[in-house]
C-alpha cells in the first residue's frame, strides 16, 4: 500500500468549523485503536526518523502547519534496513486546507513544524505497547547531516 493524502471534512459556518475525526478508514482497511497529540515548542523542529513494519497511522493537522517526509523501506533478505535507498515523498499538512496523511506500514518517516503553533493529531492502528514492539529508530544526525533524505528542512 502507498501513502496517501486526501480529503477530511471540515464543515465551516458562520459559528466556526467543525472537522470530523473518525477512527475508522474503511478505504485504506484502516481500524484505530488509539489518537495522541503531537506539538513541538517552535517551529522547524524534526520529529520521527523511524519507521513501523506493522503500524500504520493517519495525521490530521488541527493547527498551524507541518511538513511530513516519507521513505518506503526495503528489507534485505538478512532483515537489515536501509533508510538511505531512496528519495522521500514529500507532503504539506495545513491547518488551511483539510487533508490528511495515510502513512500505510513499511515507511519510514519525519516530520517538521513549519509554525511555532504546529498541532498535529494522529491516529494509530496499534497501542502503544503494540507500537513500541515495532518501533526502528534512524539516527537523524546521520541522516541530517548526509542530507540523504534530500528534504530542505527549515
Amino acid at each position: 500500500m502507498k501513502a496517501k493524502l486526501f480529503d477530511n471534512q471540515l464543515f465551516v459556518d458562520d459559528r466556526g468549523t467543525f472537522l470530523n475525526v473518525p477512527l475508522d478508514y474503511p478505504k485504506f482497511n484502516f481500524q484505530g485503536k488509539r489518537t495522541y497529540i503531537c506539538q513541538n515548542f517552535q517551529s522547524g523542529t524534526v520529529r520521527g526518523f523511524h519507521y513501523h513494519k506493522k503500524e500504520q497511522k493517519i495525521f490530521i493537522c488541527l493547527k498551524g502547519a507541518a511538513k511530513f517526509a516519507l521513505l518506503p523501506i526495503s528489507e534485505t533478505d538478512n532483515e537489515t534496513i536501509d533508510p538511505y535507498n531512496t528519495s522521500p515523498e514529500v507532503y504539506i499538512l495545513s491547518e488551511n486546507v483539510p487533508k490528511a496523511l495515510f502513512i500505510p506500514a513499511g515507511y519510514a518517516n519525519a516530520w517538521q513544524g513549519l509554525t511555532n503553533d504546529t498541532l498535529l493529531i494522529g491516529i494509530s492502528d496499534v497501542t502503544v505497547e503494540e507500537s513500541i514492539k515495532d518501533d526502528i529508530r534512524f539516527d537523524p544526525e546521520k541522516i541530517l547531516e548526509k542530507d540523504v533524505w534530500k528534504v530542505k528542512w527549515r
